[in-house]
This record gives structure tokens, C-alpha cells and sequence, in this order.
């Protein structure tokens, strides 16, 4: 084997390898985004309506469709029972002032004890409906 063809092939492997790792990297990114937008449509269709407050937001760094993923901790009753959940969700810009700490926020929430809960951003938007 000659030092050509030694290089060549590790340059191929390192390559590939780099190749395998960023698909493998997008793929997890767009499966985690899927999994938080199917949450959210089955939690708009089948979650019970509930007011809750928002405890605490933070930015998570990510961005879905140029819109902020937002990691939020609500506090909220459900069965006459306090519940705290921790959940990241898609925040558009115009709707961050109203899901601040402190306020109160309206929430889609799994029928399940600690299920899944999400902001119901379409009440957000408009509270009569």
C-alpha cells in the first residue's frame, strides 16, 4: 500500500464517518421537533382545558421554523390536585409577554396524571373561544 492510498482511504473514512454523524444529528432534531408538534395537535384535540400559571420560561437555544423553543415550568390543578410540569414548546414572538411568571396561562393537558401538557396557544391568542 502505498502513503497515497493509505491517506485516501482514511481521508474516505473520516468523510464518511462525518457524513453518518450530521445526518444522524438532523435526523434526531427533526424527529424531536415532529414529536413536540404531534404532542401538541393530540393535546389541542383530546387535552382537557385548564388555567394555569406560567412558574418559569427559559430560551432552550432552538428554533423551529424561525420561532423560539421555549423550555416552561405551570403550575396547574387537575383533579383537585396542585401539579408542577416542565415541557419545551414552540412560543411565537408576538405571544411571549402573555407567557411570562406570575401570569396566568391557559393549558392543554393529557387526561393522564403527569401526561403531557402544553400551552394552548389558540386560547392565548383568543381567551372567548
Amino acid at each position: 500500500m502505498t502513503n497515497a492510498q493509505f491517506w485516501g482511504g482514511l481521508l474516505t473514512l473520516f468523510f464518511g464517518g462525518l457524513v453518518v454523524f450530521v445526518v444522524v444529528v438532523v435526523w434526531q432534531s427533526m424527529a424531536s421537533a415532529n414529536d413536540m408538534a404531534d404532542t401538541y395537535q393530540r393535546l389541542q384535540q383530546q387535552g382537557s382545558r385548564v388555567q394555569g400559571a406560567v412558574v418559569a420560561i427559559e430560551q432552550t437555544g432552538n428554533e423551529i421554523n424561525n420561532l423560539p423553543v421555549a423550555r416552561l415550568v405551570v403550575s396547574y390543578q387537575q383533579d383537585k390536585k396542585s401539579r408542577q410540569a416542565s415541557f419545551e414548546q414552540v412560543i411565537p414572538f408576538t405571544a411571549m409577554p402573555r407567557v411570562q411568571p406570575g401570569l396566568k396561562v391557559p393549558l392543554r393537558v393529557d387526561a393522564r396524571p403527569d401526561g403531557a401538557v402544553v400551552v394552548d396557544l389558540v386560547r392565548l391568542d383568543h381567551p372567548a373561544e
